[in-house]
């Protein structure tokens, strides 16, 4: 039946024990009180008075007992518990309460639902069992006296449960060192009773029982096991005084105030601080006593951080505190501050198209790691090529080493910025273009060689840590799905800064959580343009002694209309080189390029560098390089390097395997390039190769690679490259398409291309329309929500830019006025004007779309024909007639209307033929127009997107109780619709098809349009809905009706219920549904509900965000609230004991968790 074996006395914890005493008191309140806490004091009283009758008797009770109890519970339950407790929700909801309140232990709860999914009852203890059977299993109520004090004549099976756990104390009860023989000879034969009379009540009872107690009564134990009791016995004994000190204090607590949890918790935890104190004790003497001599701790990670901190402050000293005086010269450097500008930055919106005076200037540190006063953990700098982001970090990691090392600034914005680096204990900088691992901690284990994962680990979890992640843009990870590196879930006392280029930003479709903080780097402008320009020129001066002046080098760049460049740093610094050459003329950008690649490659000839032996090579190089004798004389080394750059930047095939930008010397000697070591060398001597530096290794034992000097040279070599060779090579580009997205991210790369060779971007932006024009119906289409339609903005925004540059690019390359095509117009009040105009007036043919930022209107819309997509914001009055007179001329073209406008209008709905998609926000109408405007709505059934927002009746004031503005709208026969958007509107669905609907948003402020949705929740069921966003539900059917049909959707993706109350309904969402993000924001729900709800997302990958919400309960017919923050601490604690559910982020009344 049971093996007889030796067991540790430390097996029934004390810390156990005095949790389920605590709460026994906090159950049956004060009048019982003080009888229950003397019971319960001797439950861990001292074992003695024989060690080997205590032995025998632990033994006889823990584990005879144990199995009685578990047959009983077994019996009682009839089933797996895990079944059980699917079938009584009421049980489960007692479990969390007992878990919540400590009554079940740590080490307990981890055995049992719903940490557990499959519990076995023959992993619990003689407590848990105890519990369970007084709690779940139908016994008496847990408040009777049968479990504290049974009677004599009570011979039920809770009284015998009782006895059980009372024959425990009795073993050191007396606190005597003597017990006659007669006194044990009556203990042992009372717990063999209590057995005995358990064993009789089970259907399948332990036979022989008697046999079995003999078995203990006689069995021998040696001397070791005797010392191991005694050291035992005499730490519990020490426990105890402390204990009972705590309990004449908890005495005097309840003297003074009211018994109640609240009161109870302060001495609670003083008394179990204590406890937990001796049970470590007593741990490590047992581990001592089992295991010989401990072996030496390992150094404490604390010191060892200290080290790690000393060392990377030593590193960011050295190899920071210098920068090149030019990308043209990287053997030379000059002292970070004396060369480093302060760039501008600025503070941007990442879903909100803004306008250059609506982004507030950044001046220091604190203003970029906090927002409108709270502290940002997730900050993004954006930046174009050569806007410094690169120095940017380095000069953080400067100054956070002089935080660290006690050296101060006298400039006072400079000693501002390390006062407040002085927060982060740790600060790593990752650069990523330097390292293809997936995970930050891996990234920063490369950049730190030979130290260990748990210090870096332990750094990120208990310190505050800066990370800097630079160059996102560049970063080329092994897993081709990987958008980000993966941060670890540890404190988030980590901050993170990570630098990119704008187009990065967009095709990641971060959402508002992702990004705390979007800082913007717009160049060097002001004073600190003049400071950059000064250094390089004085550099310059005393290097070739010369006496130029930084005025004259800007009174040149004016005459050559250039002095807009000198905000980016590094086309800057290459200007001034030409200048001082006397190389500098009208040009355009990629003029600039060559006529630096000619300065690179003349300055090598004036060293004396010793050139490869170059091969004839017969092409034509691009207008700008006609003069350029140097560059043509190593034409066949530069169509290699060419080669290079094209591949690695935009090649699919042959694409060299490295990171962006970053290779080896074998790479590049193999085919198809074949650059032989002496060309690679001399290709580093000129500076257009550089051996790469990787900011923060403490040990300098890499391998050598090699990049090229900067990023924008690999785009104009590739560009290059394109514009000598035939067209093939830009079908080779037109493959890495699959999206819109991947055009944006070569944006430099055309601006470029457009200055070699014209006709070549021609074809492209050709292949370009051909190639994605489902990404561009798509963008003509009406988003679903705001984020999506700020992403369709931004992507037409981005491409009208590039489209304007490069036609900027190609004129001044060219002196010829040429144009691209372009089908979608954006207007705002940073557009130029002029060529847009001029482009409508050229284009107007084939031109599909227009959204208008302001409002505004050009006569040369009225040109326009064939239009699908019109897009309106801030319309003002004026504007108005010019855009109906549009809408009209292209009424059997136009299929997607938006119109956000606080004007008061009739729009010519109705008389629109091609009317897929309508969106109208803020907008006015007359009671009369209202109705008819929903009428037609009703009438067109080749509605694909219907989204109404905050429309307002002029006639009737908004949802007044007896306003007759309550409309409705019948969808019925819309078999085309897939998304429906009705916010803080007076209309309410009727009825709806709801075969094809993805997408919804209903929100309704007052109760009277809830009530109209009844049929249309039952509607959704079974239906395709993949997004549902619902607010403001107050009535119990409605919820009840909502509830119902969310657990229908097996295609849900996405849940967000605002504003709720759900009352007894049940949340669940179905099983098939998986990856569903839910977010429940001021929602109040039954505690019925939340585990319902949890139990039914376990193992789908589901991710959950609860902010501001409300949960009830009730007991003893007493409603009670658990609230905001007090709520988030409630379901963190109860999701963190299940397996398979993490939190991911908590903060005040905010909560995130996700179910894998």
């Amino acid at each position: 039946m049971f093996t007889m074996v030796v067991v540790q006395l430390n097996s029934h914890k004390p810390k156990s024990m005095m949790i389920i005493m605590l709460e026994v008191m906090v159950q049956v309140g004060c009048v019982e009180f003080v009888g229950i806490l003397l019971f319960m004091a001797g439950i861990e009283k001292n074992p003695g008075p024989t060690d080997q009758f205590n032995f025998r008797y632990q033994y006889l009770l823990i584990q005879l007992g144990s199995d009685l109890l578990r047959k009983i519970f077994d019996e009682r339950i009839g089933t797996t518990l895990d079944q059980y407790l699917q079938a009584n929700l009421n049980h489960l909801n007692k479990i969390l309460v007992l878990i919540n309140k400590n009554v079940i232990t740590e080490d307990q709860k981890v055995l049992i639902p719903p940490a557990c999914i499959k519990p076995l009852s023959t992993s619990f203890d003689i407590t848990l069992l105890a519990c369970l059977l007084r709690n779940i299993c139908g016994l008496k109520n847990a408040g009777d006296k049968v479990w504290t004090t049974p009677s004599i004549n009570d011979h039920s099976l809770e009284a015998d449960i009782a006895r059980l756990r009372i024959c425990r104390n009795k073993v050191g009860h007396s606190g005597t060192v003597q017990i006659s023989q007669t006194q044990l000879d009556s203990d042992w034969t009372e717990l063999s009773q209590i057995l005995g009379s358990l064993n009789s009540k089970l259907t399948n009872s332990i036979p022989n029982l008697s046999d079995e107690i003999k078995k203990v009564e006689t069995m021998v134990i040696d001397e070791n096991l005797n010392k191991i009791h005694k050291e035992t016995l005499s730490l519990w004994a020490e426990m105890d005084k402390s204990f009972d000190h705590s309990l004449v204090e908890i005495s005097e607590t309840l003297g003074r105030m009211e018994l109640n949890q609240a009161h109870i918790s302060g001495k609670v935890d003083s008394a179990m601080e204590k406890i937990s104190a001796f049970e470590v004790k007593l741990d490590k003497n047992l581990q001592r006593l089992s295991q010989g001599p401990v072996e030496e701790k390992p150094k404490k990670l604390f010191v060892q951080a200290q080290e790690l901190q000393e060392a990377l402050v030593q590193v960011y000293r050295r190899v920071c505190s210098m920068l090149p005086i030019s990308p043209l010269i990287d053997d030379e450097e000059i002292d970070l501050f004396e060369v480093y500008s302060e760039p501008s930055l600025v503070q941007a919106e990442h879903f909100k198209v803004q306008n250059k005076t609506e982004k507030s200037a950044i001046s220091s540190y604190e203003e970029i790691f906090t927002k409108n006063g709270k502290k940002c953990h997730n900050v993004y700098v954006s930046a174009d090529a050569g806007m410094g982001k690169t120095s940017f970090c380095h000069r953080m990691c400067l100054l956070w080493s002089q935080a660290h090392s006690g050296i101060s600034s006298d400039d006072e914005r400079i000693r501002d910025d390390i006062e407040f680096l002085q927060q982060f204990d740790f600060l790593f900088y990752v650069s990523l273009r330097d390292s293809n691992f997936t995970t930050v901690i891996d990234l920063i284990k490369h950049q730190l060689k030979n130290v260990e994962e748990s210090l870096i680990t332990h750094v990120l979890k208990v310190r505050t840590t800066l990370i800097l992640l630079d160059g996102l843009d560049e970063w080329t990870p092994t897993e081709s799905t990987c958008t980000l590196p993966e941060r670890p879930l540890l404190d988030p006392r980590c901050v993170y800064l990570t630098t990119c280029r704008p187009y990065k930003l967009e095709s990641l479709k971060l959402r508002n959580r992702d990004i705390d903080h979007l800082v913007e780097i717009t160049g060097i402008h002001g004073d600190a343009a003049k400071h950059y320009v000064a250094c390089i020129v004085n550099y310059l001066n005393e290097k070739y002694d010369q006496n130029k002046t930084p005025y004259d080098f800007q009174t040149e760049l004016r005459r050559c209309s250039l002095h807009s460049q000198m905000c980016i740093p590094v086309i800057c610094s290459q200007l001034i080189f030409l200048w001082f050459d006397g190389k500098l003329t009208h040009m355009s950008k990629s003029a600039v390029y060559a006529n630096t690649l000619e300065m690179l490659f003349k300055r090598a000839m004036e060293k004396h560098i010793e050139a490869p032996p170059m091969e004839n090579l017969n092409f034509k190089f691009p207008q700008c390089f006609e003069s350029m004798n140097c560059v043509q004389r190593h034409g066949s080394l530069l169509r290699k390097i060419c080669h290079v750059a094209f591949d690695s930047l935009l090649s699919t095939e042959n694409s060299i395997t490295m990171p962006s930008l970053v290779f080896t010397p074998v790479q590049l000697a193999s085919s198809p390039y074949f650059l032989s070591p002496e060309e690679t060398d001399y290709l580093c001597k000129i500076g257009l190769l550089s051996k790469n530096k990787v900011i923060g290794r403490l040990f300098e034992d890499q391998k050598v690679k090699l990049s090229f000097i900067h990023k924008s040279y690999i785009e104009f070599l590739a560009a290059l490259y394109i514009a000598t060779d035939k067209y093939n090579n830009i079908d080779v580009i037109v493959k890495r398409w699959s999206k819109l997205e991947d055009f944006f991210q070569f944006d430099h790369f055309y601006l470029l291309l457009a200055g070699l060779s014209f006709d070549k971007m021609e074809y492209l932006m050709t292949k370009l329309y051909s190639n994605l024009s489902n990404d561009f119906v798509q963008c003509h289409k009406m988003a679903v929500d705001d984020i999506d339609d700020v992403l369709y903005n931004e992507k037409l925004i981005l491409l009208q830019n590039i489209t304007i540059k490069c036609i900027k690019e190609g004129r001044a390359s060219t002196g010829t006025n040429i144009d691209l095509r372009l089908e979608n117009f954006v207007i705002g009040n940073v557009t130029e004007h002029e060529l847009v105009k001029e482009m409508l007036q050229k284009q107007h043919n084939s031109v599909k779309s227009i959204f208008s930022m302001n409002g505004l209107f050009f006569d040369e819309f009225a040109l326009i024909d064939g239009l699908i997509s019109l897009k309106l914001e801030d319309l003002p009055s004026e504007s108005l007639p010019g855009f109906i007179s549009c809408m009209l001329k292209c009424k059997h073209t136009l299929q997607t209307l938006g119109v956000s406008s606080y004007l008061t209008m009739k729009l010519p709905i109705f008389e629109l033929d091609a009317l897929t998609s309508i969106s109208l926000c803020n907008v006015k109408m007359s009671h009369v127009n209202y109705e008819d405007f929903i009428n037609t709505l009703s009438s067109k059934t080749c509605l694909e997107n219907i989204v109404l927002k905050d429309i307002d009746c002029t006639d009737h004031k908004k949802f007044e109780s007896d306003c007759p503005c309550s409309h409705g709208l019948n969808l019925s026969c819309h078999n085309r619709l897939r998304y429906l958007i009705l916010y803080q509107v007076s209309v309410f669905v009727s009825k709806i098809r709801n075969t094809e609907i993805q997408r919804i948003r209903i929100d309704p402020a007052p109760k009277e349009l809830s009530a109209h949705l009844s049929d249309f929740y039952q509607s959704i069921q079974y239906s395709q809905l993949q997004y549902i966003n619902i607010g403001h539900v107050r009535l119990t059917n409605i919820a009840k009706l909502l509830t119902d049909a969310i657990q229908t959707l097996k295609n849900l993706k996405w849940l967000r219920l605002s504003n709720c109350t759900l009352f007894d309904s049940l949340l669940k969402i179905h099983s098939d549904a998986k990856g569903v993000k839910v977010v429940l924001h001021n929602v109040t729900f039954m505690r019925d509900c939340l585990y319902a709800f949890i139990i039914s997302i376990l193992r789908n990958n589901v991710v959950v965000e609860m902010v501001n919400n409300i949960l009830l309960f009730y007991h003893e017919d007493k409603a009670y609230e658990i609230q905001y923050a007090e709520l988030a601490d409630y379901v963190s604690s109860y999701v963190s004991s299940i397996e398979g559910i993490t939190v991911t982020y908590q903060q005040g009344y905010c909560l995130r968790f996700e179910t894998k």
